[in-house]
């Protein structure tokens, strides 16, 4: 009875010994790295309308695209191997580890705040420690309490403390996502990023992800609590969104689980009309958007950032599409250009998609107003003697100066004007940031004395001298 499952595995073997690369598995997984359809016309797609959507891509600033529909590639344009910061999609990446740590036992939905422990500081009202897990989830809290990674328009539209009941309103709000990740981490007893590559980069087989990509980006003088930043590529994000589009699967396995999915990915909270939120995914009932016509007829849901990161999902159409632009570099992308790509792309689509289409190994076609790909700083470790030294003042010119201090073992520097950022060393005296494309090197004199600093962001260097 087992011959058959043996004889499976032994052909995949010798495909593997003899460099093959197996495209899907019989579940419509991909199973190796991504393939992509050689010809598309023979797949049902029209080769003049991606042409149409690509040149859009290009003309709007797009960095990477990549559009999956049944588990083949049909474009793949720009930088797809690159890390990008996500900004808000990662939260979607976080709803998905909630819905494992459910499914293992180790969260409770329905616990308050005050029976986990949690806190922040300023403190928490007693009323909104009566808060939820849920309605973290739901975003509908009732804590307007200041968050880290906040946009103006959150710090500016934020309404009064204890102006809602827990579970009564929706908002948009930074502080439930960032304290979702903490209360994961607790229960797991390690780290977001390591709990996201053991349970589902690694099982997905992410070529690019790795648990030190991600960050805790804090802002200590708001709150205690982080947001939990990833960078991630759109290859990537492409086999995260493949495997919603499959209810949580990937090669037989149920990744996440399938309520999960169907739960996080409906509507909890209409926003405006077309446009509802889930469980840290946005969500886009049919009939909703009838100013994209291709992608109007489908329910489809989306990990949404700032500045054009997307991930969208139409498990209908069995259609994935990602979208990301180099925001280190000071690009971005409009929401509405993303969406009508997203269409043009969709539109593209003429007929029934023929299993029997022949693939290639993926072969992004590059941009040629590609941004620069930054280097790669490799961390290290100090001790905290070493990182207090550089603890202190520095004066680029009389009204702007460049505060460091030490956050437990952390060196973090706040330039006047700006908010803190936590800085990593990759040498005795060099340090970087993951959250903007920061570098501060320090100055000693002839005694060892660390005398000023150069901060350089974006091409230019700034000096500054030590005062205290």
């Amino acid at each position: 009875m087992k011959r058959p499952r043996f004889i499976f595995f032994l052909c995949l073997a010798l495909a593997a010994l003899s460099g093959a690369r197996p495209l899907l598995s019989e579940s419509g997984q991909t199973t190796g790295p991504w393939r992509q359809l050689a010809a598309p016309e023979k797949a049902g797609w029209s080769l003049e309308k991606l042409a149409e959507a690509r040149d859009f891509a290009e003309k709007i600033g797009s960095d990477a695209v990549m559009a999956v529909q049944d588990g083949r590639v049909v474009a793949a344009w720009g930088d797809v191997s690159r890390r990008f910061e996500l900004y808000s999609a990662r939260k979607s990446l976080v709803s998905s580890l909630a819905g494992i740590a459910i499914a293992n036992g180790t969260l409770d939905t329905g616990r308050t705040l005050a029976e986990l422990g949690i806190d922040d500081a300023p403190p928490l009202l007693e009323g909104e420690k009566q808060a939820k897990v849920i309605d973290l989830l739901r975003s509908r809290s009732g804590i307007y309490h200041p968050a880290a990674k906040e946009t103006a328009d959150m710090k500016t539209n934020r309404p009064a403390r204890g102006s809602a009941k827990p579970g009564a309103t929706w908002l948009y709000n930074n502080w439930d996502f960032n304290v979702v990740g903490v209360i994961l981490e607790k229960a797991a007893g390690k780290r977001l990023f390591e709990e996201f590559e053991r349970h589902i980069a690694a099982p997905l087989g992410m070529e690019d992800f790795r648990a030190k990509d991600g960050y805790e980006q804090f802002e200590r003088s708001l709150s205690r609590y982080p947001a939990h930043a990833f960078r991630m590529s759109a290859r990537d994000l492409a086999r995260f969104g493949w495997m919603f589009a499959r209810l949580g699967t990937w090669d037989g396995l149920q990744i996440v689980p399938r309520d999960w999915v169907a739960e996080s990915t409906r509507v909890h909270s209409e926003v405006r009309p077309g446009t509802g939120y889930g469980l840290m995914w946005w969500v886009y009932p049919r009939g909703g958007l009838p100013a994209y016509q291709a992608l109007d007829p489908h329910d489809k849901y989306a990990a949404s950032g700032n500045y054009g990161q997307l991930v969208l999902v139409i498990p209908g159409a069995q259609f994935v599409l990602v979208h990301l632009a180099a925001s280190d570099d000071g690009r971005g992308v409009a929401g509405r250009d993303i969406w009508k790509l997203a269409d043009m792309i969709l539109a593209a689509r003429t007929g029934p998609a023929d299993p029997a289409a022949q693939t290639k190994p993926l072969e992004p076609v590059l941009f040629p107003n590609a941004a620069p790909v930054p280097p790669e700083w490799a961390e290290i470790s100090l001790e905290i003697e070493a990182l207090r030294a550089f603890v202190g003042t520095y004066e680029i010119k009389p009204d702007q100066t460049v505060v460091i201090t030490l956050s437990g073992d952390r060196l973090t520097a706040a330039a006047t004007g700006f908010p803190e950022i936590d800085l990593f060393p990759d040498s005795p005296t060099s340090f970087f940031a993951k959250a903007a494309p920061v570098r501060v090197k320090f100055e000693r004199d002839g005694a060892g004395r660390v005398t000023g600093l150069v901060l350089s962001y974006r091409g230019q260097d700034l000096a500054a001298r030590r005062k205290i």
